[in-house]
């Protein structure tokens, strides 16, 4: 007999959701021992090996998937693990959440899709939010603040991210894992070039790295990349888009929490102001598609 909580959509999302919020605390713990850009690249190596073999490229998608390995992979991927080398993961996953703001700018301009004064309520609270999670942010490493060149980077990763949702809508109906796969494994190579032409001591960090690491890379391309993912689509094929999609909303949350209670991160007032405007924002702008029947992504 199969138990109830195997078959209870809000417990099957909420563990999505905890996944998720995990996973940046998990690239945290690695970009920690080994350079971010050879991390992520050990990534895409593990996660194209698990994937590609049962995911069969699909004919006429090279090009597309090419170009959503560039931006997806190494703009929005690369910028983000080398961002949070120095940043919080708590800060990290706030600032991540630009993403769902910096699509729908994008889907005004490219698209012609004008969001509505909600939406523009929602875009607006977002950006000032990360200016006041930047400010308040930035900072010398030992007073508890970050290089606002690192905080950039995850600002880029977040239109990066923007932009190849928008630029990858043509591949959508591809299965998740597949687009998954086949990124990985277009991604690693050229990571692996940037992480020797900007990073040094790669090979001696990854030998010298502690099990907690290795720990971390493991959550990271199966928790995250593949169990999370594929249980996500496969409740999103069960359950109308409403009744499972708000429940992503939490992951940030429980990213900021974790960073808190198992980094031993500091969140000052300015930092709490600003991750809740950033939060508030996007709240209003994914509820706003999930009422649309729109199934809002996952930055």
């Amino acid at each position: 007999m199969t138990p109830a909580w195997v078959s209870d959509r809000r417990v099957l999302a909420l563990t999505v959701a905890a996944i998720w919020g995990f996973n940046m605390i998990a690239v945290k713990i690695g970009v920690e021992s080994i350079p971010p850009l050879f991390f992520l690249a050990l990534r895409f190596m593990a996660v194209s090996l698990l994937v590609v073999p049962f995911m069969p490229l699909p004919r006429g998608r090279m090009k597309g998937l090419i170009g959503l390995g560039l931006i997806m992979g190494v703009g929005h991927f690369g910028a983000l693990f080398w961002g949070l080398s120095q940043v919080d993961a708590a800060v990290g996953a706030v600032m991540i959440q630009l993403g769902p703001p910096f699509s729908a700018v994008l889907a005004a301009l490219l698209l012609k899709d004008l969001p509505g004064w909600r939406r523009g309520l929602g875009i607006g609270l977002a950006f000032v939010g990360a200016a006041v999670l930047g400010v308040a942010s930035a900072g010398p490493a030992e007073g508890g603040g970050s290089d606002p060149r690192f905080l950039a980077l995850l600002i880029w990763a977040a239109f990066a991210w923007a932009l190849g949702n928008v630029l990858g809508r043509h591949l959508r109906d591809l299965h998740p894992l597949t687009v998954t796969g086949w990124i990985s494994l277009l991604a690693w190579p050229p990571l692996l070039a940037l992480s020797f032409l900007l990073e040094e001591g790669q090979i001696a960090a990854t030998l010298a790295a502690p099990w907690t690491t290795w720990a971390a890379l493991a959550y990271i391309c199966l928790g995250s990349s593949i169990v999370a993912y594929g249980l996500w689509y496969w409740l999103l094929g069960r359950f109308p888009v409403s009744q499972v999609a708000p429940f992503a909303l939490v992951a940030p949350f429980i990213s900021v929490g974790a960073g808190v209670a198992l980094l031993g991160e500091t969140l000052s007032t300015g930092k709490l102001l600003g991750g809740a405007l950033v939060l508030a924002g996007v709240i209003i702008l994914e509820l706003r598609l999930i009422r649309r029947g729109r199934t809002p992504e996952v930055p």
